[in-house]
């Protein structure tokens, strides 16, 4: 096993994936005995919630309620369950829930370091607890990537890259979405588009990472043709989360580009949701690489933006108020500018804040 992180492309799967109907019944065949499932608030009141309680019954387990992914939450769990034995980390939830679940395993796996050795460590020789990721949302691939972030006391996010993040089984289950409003799913899934056309222009992208991300794609548009039909069929919603999840294996593999990382910078000043910030970067950040590159392929996406009908949903002027000169020497340093097509100096990320500004 390589122990190291290389720019190279290649191609990095999880274990196990249950999809539909039945998925949560995996739960209860699962030999090991001593759980610790990690939940958020709202979710840990959803009815299909109650399913998960009911094949954990006879084994010994104990809940805890996850708000955010947080280094402060995080070192709250390893020192609360540092002595204990657990067997199996149960994550329902957000990307959030799940990055939570992550870096806790490993921590608790590998008591001599902290977070700041975390992030020089690429590989997990001490793989003892096992992982399990059900998202309640489709938007984030948690479920699929070796990627965890977190925010740090300056609500800035930090990337944490390990092979062990990789949930050893990965549960969908649509009528976690049921009780999502259509107006305010379509939004949402903006991070898997991104996910998907970052993972395809990546520096280290490759023939499998783009064919992910192809069928991410074609899955987002089918899903939301078919709920906007009929808001409540489960197949569209499936093919939500199946979107989600090959966006995930794309963007696990290959990473993401100049998209994220000025979504991610922009949140420390934005009061928006991750998604939504993606969702107004989207198509500025498609045409100013179709201009730079003169690749076809941006406008194939630029189509299947149009045809989604993400536009709706964007907000005008909502980057107006971010000092471009901060917000470009901000997006330089993050992670995900090393993966973008074009090679991003501050300079290069300024044009495209001036860009996207005029847009």
């Amino acid at each position: 096993m390589i122990k190291k992180s290389i720019m190279v492309p290649h191609i990095y799967f999880g274990s196990e994936l249950y999809i539909g109907k039945g998925g949560f019944m995996t739960l209860k065949y699962i030999e090991e005995e001593n759980f610790l499932i990690f939940v958020s608030e709202v979710v840990k009141h959803f009815e299909n919630y109650s399913k998960i309680e009911k094949y954990m019954e006879g084994k010994s387990y104990t809940e805890e309620i996850i708000e955010s992914s947080t280094e402060e939450i995080i070192l709250e769990m390893r020192n609360k369950y540092k002595n204990s034995k657990l067997d199996v980390i149960v994550a329902v939830g957000g990307g959030s829930v799940i990055d939570v679940a992550k870096i806790t395993k490993f921590l608790l796996e590998n008591p001599e370091h902290d977070l700041e050795t975390l992030r020089k460590e690429w590989y997990n020789q001490n793989q003892k607890i096992k992982l399990v990721a059900v998202p309640t949302t489709p938007t984030t691939g948690s479920e699929a990537t070796y990627t965890a972030l977190l925010k740090n006391n300056q609500n800035e996010k930090v990337a944490y890259v390990n092979r062990s993040f990789i949930p050893d089984i990965a549960i969908l289950d649509v009528n976690f979405l049921v009780s999502i409003p259509l107006e305010k799913l379509i939004p949402m899934t903006a991070d898997i588009f991104g996910h998907a056309f970052e993972g395809y222009f990546s520096r280290v992208s490759n023939a499998i990472t783009k064919t992910h991300a192809i069928s991410s794609i074609k899955f987002l548009k089918e899903g939301i043709a078919g709920l906007k039909k009929n808001e409540k069929d489960l197949k569209s919603l499936e093919k939500i989360l199946i979107a989600g999840y090959f966006g995930g294996v794309a963007v696990g593999n290959a990473f993401v580009g100049a998209c994220h990382a000025l979504a991610h910078t922009a949140e420390s000043k934005i009061d928006r949701g991750h998604s939504n910030l993606i969702l107004n970067l989207i198509k500025p950040t498609l045409t100013w690489h179709q201009k730079e590159t003169e690749n076809a392929d941006y406008g194939k996406f630029l189509k299947d933006y149009e045809e989604i009908g993400y536009e709706k949903y964007v907000e005008s002027g909502i980057f107006d108020g971010l000092d471009a000169d901060w917000w470009a020497n901000a997006a330089a340093k993050d992670p995900a500018i090393k993966t973008n097509s074009i090679r991003m100096k501050v300079d290069a990320v300024l044009e495209l804040i001036n860009w996207i500004k005029t847009k």
